[in-house]
């Protein structure tokens, strides 16, 4: 049997998708690795034969999809409309087509027309049981999400052989599933339940073994909905980690996403740090305590009860070294009238560049979704893009003007020059040094060349701000300096973002 993996590419102008500075500043074609996929990949029977196109790395031939006898297909949501088109073209010639993933978990009959079979949630139990009908000619078109969640532990290595670890800004592991909190316009409790299902410590030292023997250097992601959902667990994980990272003299550092209860555990943040973690996602979403009420967003409203949102995320920072990347919405019934000052006042102070300012959308299997339905106020569904301002859920027009206004200001606002600028140079400046002190290889040498060249010298309107802020950190905080490029670098593509909402 030869089977055929696809990865979607990814829209361009989108939050997490860098195409245009991964191709200009760096020699890599991708951002991160089809993680999913790969694993799958391991599900297969070993005697199949298998290849992997992830579109943003390559195109999708005919020659690819005539090649197989079965394809696959995984998608999220921002990947829906293009793995439409890879399922159009696959039944143009006659392919049978296997689908799963986020959006083929969630989506409606109609986003189905094309697909032979969906396996949808989780797949290390449905996989097998697939497989077995698959080889009896038996197979049913839809595997819906098992009632009982599947143990991860089961979940075996990715097949890293089918890509070129060369290819992708990072890599990345998965050490557990699920999120103890609830948010309400959060669909990871839906998908993967509220009881974080955590790997042995020795089965993910194992899958980071793997990365490192593939050829895997630098920025590793760990994928997890909330790595700190189960603090007993991931501190048994990270004290192994720092063992193999002090081994093989630290050749990783990692990012992941996690809540802001974080800034509460000290012991946790040393380890994250001694680990090598230097960047956490936080959702903080809203600095209206009403607006997190309504969200369900408890576990921020309990940290604030012994510090503020601003202290915790200082804290991270400016103690133990891990950079804040934090998410904002907007769109809550309970958003104050001068919402978008406060979270502009809230991201100045904090001193974070990356910011995920979203629109609030009603994502299908959430609560947000299911309470919203009820009551008549879903318009269409949702695009998975967090930054295009759109949002499928209806206020009164006064409402939704004055929330279209104040996304417009606060995005054009923190992504303008001057205020991007400012926020990397309070960053960089008051950042203690969390590296190993490696020196930057030959990759790194380029995309740091190209960016001098690039925004230094083609910059034009900052080429000024540019320059001062690499002599003042090459003056007064020479460690961060590699902090300053990333920052610089991807703030060309947040900006090319806000120019959508200005004019």
């Amino acid at each position: 049997m030869k089977a055929l993996l696809v990865h979607p590419k990814c829209p361009k102008m989108t939050f997490w998708s860098m195409e245009d500075i991964i191709k200009k500043f760096t020699d890599k074609k991708a951002g991160h690795i089809p993680l999913a996929l790969l694993t799958v990949a391991s599900m297969l029977p070993e005697d199949w034969i298998l290849k992997l196109v992830d579109e943003n790395v390559k195109e999708l031939t005919d020659d690819d999809i005539l090649w197989a006898n079965i394809v696959l297909v995984s998608a999220m949501l921002i990947q829906k409309k293009r793995a439409r088109k890879i399922i159009s073209r696959c039944n143009e010639l006659k392919k049978t087509v296997i689908a799963g993933g986020p959006f083929f978990t969630t989506c409606d009959d109609e986003e189905l027309k094309g697909v032979d079979h969906v396996l949808q949630g989780e797949v290390e139990d449905t996989m097998p049981i697939f497989l077995e009908d698959l080889k009896k000619g038996t197979a049913k078109r839809i595997y819906p999400s098992p009632a009982k969640r599947p143990d991860i532990k089961k979940s075996p290595i990715p097949k890293w052989d089918l890509i070129n670890p060369g290819d992708y800004v990072s890599g990345a592991i998965q050490s557990a599933r699920g999120c103890p909190h609830d948010c309400e316009f959060c669909d990871v409790v839906a998908m993967y339940g509220k009881i974080p299902r955590v790997k042995d410590p020795e089965q993910v030292i194992a899958e980071i073994q793997a990365l490192y023997e593939a050829g895997f250097r630098g920025a590793i992601f760990f994928a997890d909905d909330n790595l700190i959902g189960n603090k007993i667990m991931v501190k048994k994980i990270l004290r192994q980690l720092i063992g193999w990272q002090r081994q093989y003299d630290y050749p990783f550092h990692f990012f992941t996403q996690v809540s802001i209860d974080l800034a509460l555990d000290d012991e946790l943040l040393g380890l994250l740090r001694d680990a090598g973690f230097r960047e956490v996602f936080i959702g903080i979403e809203s600095v209206s305590i009403e607006s997190l009420e309504e969200c369900g967003k408890f576990q921020n409203l309990k940290t604030m009860r012994d510090m503020p949102l601003i202290d915790s995320v200082k804290k991270i920072q400016e103690k133990y070294g891990i950079q804040v990347m934090v998410s904002l919405i907007i769109g809550f019934d309970h958003d104050p009238p001068d919402n978008a000052k406060r979270l502009i006042n809230f991201v100045r102070r904090v001193k974070t560049p990356i910011v995920q300012l979203s629109r609030l959308c009603a994502l299908r299997g959430t609560r947000l979704y299911n309470r919203l339905k009820k009551a008549g106020r879903i318009k269409g569904f949702a695009t998975g893009e967090n930054t295009d301002g759109y949002a499928n859920i209806r206020y009164s027009d006064d409402v939704e003007k004055g929330f279209d206004i104040a996304f417009k200001e606060v995005f054009t606002t923190i992504y303008s020059e001057g205020e991007l600028y400012e926020r990397i140079w309070n960053l960089v400046k008051s950042l203690p040094p969390n590296t190993r002190g490696r020196a930057l290889n030959s990759s790194g040498i380029k995309t740091l060349l190209k960016s001098l060249w690039e925004i230094g010298i083609l910059g034009k309107g900052r080429r000024l701000l540019f320059w001062k802020l690499i002599a003042k950190t090459l003056l007064f905080s020479r460690r961060n300096f590699p902090v300053l490029i990333k920052h610089l670098i991807f703030g060309e593509h947040l900006m090319k973002i806000a120019e959508r909402f200005r004019g």
